[in-house]
């Protein structure tokens, strides 16, 4: 009876996939379809705080050996790479720079994704998108 599918839908229905690598990684990490299905049906009640702990103490743990923040280890900045001009025009691509902005601008389903082949300009559109 659902009309939309979701992310929660989708990690779920990974977890049929025998031999998946996604299924690997996320048991690696600790978590089973039990437990994620708990989580997306009862919204994560109860099951957020017992999170909440388990993770800082992760991170508390890895801030003693030095690991590096995640977010600055596996993200660019591209806005700062347009302001300190690191970054190259982008020429013939305003309809999808238009349209990401607009995806943006949406109040629901605001997360533009690009998809395609390698060296197809995916990452030229997100840097285009930082010059603007």
């Amino acid at each position: 009876d659902k009309l939309q599918i979701d992310g929660g839908n989708i990690l779920i229905a990974m977890f049929r996939v025998d031999e998946s690598h996604a299924v690997y990684l996320l048991n690696e990490q600790g978590v089973n379809r039990y437990d994620l299905v708990r989580y997306i049906s009862h919204g994560g009640s109860g099951y957020e705080q017992q999170e909440k702990s388990t993770s800082i103490a992760k991170t508390d743990t890895q801030t003693q050996e030095g690991a590096k923040d995640p977010l600055s280890e596996f993200c660019t900045n591209l806005v700062k790479k347009a302001r300190d001009g690191k970054l190259d025009p982008l020429i013939g691509r305003e309809s999808e720079i238009d349209r990401t902005i607009h995806i943006l601008a949406r109040r629901r389903k605001n997360n533009p994704i690009f998809v395609g082949d390698a060296g197809v300009g995916k990452t030229a559109i997100a840097e285009g998108l930082a010059l603007r």
